[in-house]
């Protein structure tokens, strides 16, 4: 049981940072995140390409910005980034609509595919507070295999 407080992302509240997984509190920030793969802290950057230099690349210049309703098709992936864009939508973001690239994962596959200096953390933990601000019933954990490695890394 896992209890994600609703000002977890709050840094004025006594809840901030703070997970509560079965009666014990996890430290749970962007900062731990990016710290427990062994990552250096200074790897920490806000990525610099625009959303359209993202999108030229994972599609291979076939279109120079990025559609207005914020997906784009993932047909027109490269192979790489659909290669990455699969992985993505069944081990780190789960979704059941892995025929269309939203804005964030698109810059994450980015990320990963050109190493790209990218905030990790700030990610995964955006990804962990909006599934625990969700009403979904069936929204899939993102992220699942590292969120049980930091909970069993805190607390064995």
């Amino acid at each position: 049981m896992v209890n994600i407080g609703e000002d977890c992302d709050d840094p004025m509240s006594p809840e901030y940072k703070k997970v509560f997984v079965r009666g014990n509190c996890v430290e749970f920030s962007p900062v731990v995140i990016n710290q427990f793969p062994g990552r250096s802290v200074e790897d920490v950057t806000e990525m610099e390409a625009t959303d359209n230099e993202v999108c030229k690349t994972i599609i291979g210049n076939q279109v120079k910005q990025w559609p207005r309703k914020d997906k784009l098709p993932s047909k027109k992936l490269t192979v790489k980034y659909a290669i990455l864009n699969k992985i993505a939508a069944i081990n780190w973001v789960p979704t059941t609509h892995s025929s269309d690239v939203a804005t964030g994962l698109g810059r994450f596959i980015y990320a990963v595919g050109t190493k790209t200096p990218f905030d990790f953390g700030s990610y995964i933990f955006d990804q962990t507070i909006q599934h625990a601000k969700s009403l979904a019933v069936k929204m899939p954990i993102a992220f699942p295999t590292l969120l049980c490695s930091i909970i069993l890394n805190q607390h064995p």
